[in-house]
């Protein structure tokens, strides 16, 4: 890079610099790129469709903008995986990147039924995939004020952590199993200790 400063530019692009090793971290200017917007991915997504000759379901490639949490990397690549299987629709989407409902259920009753669980949604997902779903899942019940914080404090902690130690090279099927059973332990525990709410609102139900 030094060498060839004057006449050469290097663009490294990263999900995660913090895999960038030091020396070269230091050499770079860096640009922290926003999610981009769903609207701006499905708009992005149709012109690819179109000029690939792909049918699509316009439900399908909002499905896939959201999943894709801003990432048009994986946007991309999602839709063209799909793309051997036209015409590309939102159950298809809901398939190939999986369904945590299950997993999510079993956190609150059993970890070694989530973690079964986990290890069926592997067949098509891969770690980080499964732990994004769970913190999509816990962030949206505590932003509509069904999660306690406390326990939000909690699981978002135990995700953070597991989410940098699979950033910085630790084993992320490891890193994953290890998330799973503190999160079902915690609401177990929690569920334990306040009796289902001390039974006092019969009819009621816990959304987490």
């Amino acid at each position: 890079m030094e060498k060839y400063g004057e006449n050469c530019r290097f663009i490294l692009t990263a999900n995660y610099e913090t895999q960038i090793i030091s020396p070269l971290k230091s050499r770079c200017a860096t640009f922290t790129l926003l999610p981009i917007k769903k609207e701006e991915m499905v708009t992005i997504l149709k012109r690819i469709a179109e000029n690939e000759h792909i049918l699509y379901n316009e439900e399908a490639l909002a499905k896939i903008a959201e999943v894709s949490k801003g990432d048009m990397r994986y946007a991309i690549n999602l839709l063209q995986t799909l793309s051997t299987m036209q015409p590309i629709t939102p159950e298809m989407v809901a398939k190939k990147v999986g369904d945590i409902s299950n997993l999510i259920s079993y956190l609150k009753t059993s970890p070694k039924l989530a973690l079964q669980e986990a290890d069926k949604l592997l067949q098509t997902m891969d770690e980080r995939e499964i732990l994004n779903q769970i913190f999509t899942h816990y962030q949206t019940l505590y932003l509509s004020s069904n999660l306690p914080e406390d326990l939000a404090k909690s699981i978002f902690t135990l995700i953070a952590e597991a989410d940098y130690r699979m950033a910085v090279g630790a084993s992320k099927y490891i890193q994953l199993v290890n998330l799973i059973y503190e999160i079902s332990s915690i609401l177990i525990s929690n569920n334990s200790n306040d009796n289902e709410v001390k039974k006092g609102n019969e009819g009621s139900s816990l959304l987490w």
